[in-house]
């Protein structure tokens, strides 16, 4: 607001109102609470990356490997959202499942930008069945 701006709250003249201060501080402790929902849902995403690290270590695979590790991810998914609907044993688990898939999705990420800095060899393929 400039010093010949009038506030739409109160209507007065000047740079310091007190409302529209009020308002940009409400405004941005909004936006700070947005922030800190968003950065929980980043945590758990590292969570579950630190736990995959654990579990099979550094993951080195090709495109198609990394796509069907994910696709299996989706599909716990989909079985997970179904169940929540329509009953089963995976019922509740959406957010985990969800977590999961972004966990995988970024773990694919690091490796792609592993493989761009330095010398890399993917996993060989299995060798083509001879055609009939």
């Amino acid at each position: 607001m400039g010093t010949r701006d009038i506030c739409g709250i109160c209507h007065a003249q000047g740079v310091l109102c007190k409302c529209a201060l009020e308002k940009e501080i409400t405004d941005l402790e909004k936006e700070i609470q947005r922030l800190k929902a968003e950065n929980k849902q980043f945590a758990l995403i590292q969570e579950e990356r630190k736990r995959q690290i654990e579990k099979w270590g550094e993951q080195k695979h090709d495109d198609y490997h990394w796509l069907a590790i994910l696709t299996e991810e989706v599909g716990e998914l989909a079985q997970a959202i179904l169940h929540s609907e329509f009953g089963g044993k995976a019922a509740g688990t959406t957010q985990a499942e969800l977590i999961q898939v972004a966990a995988v999705s970024v773990q694919w990420l690091e490796h792609i930008s592993r493989k761009e800095s330095k010398e890399w060899h993917p996993l060989p393929l299995p060798p083509e069945e001879e055609q009939i």
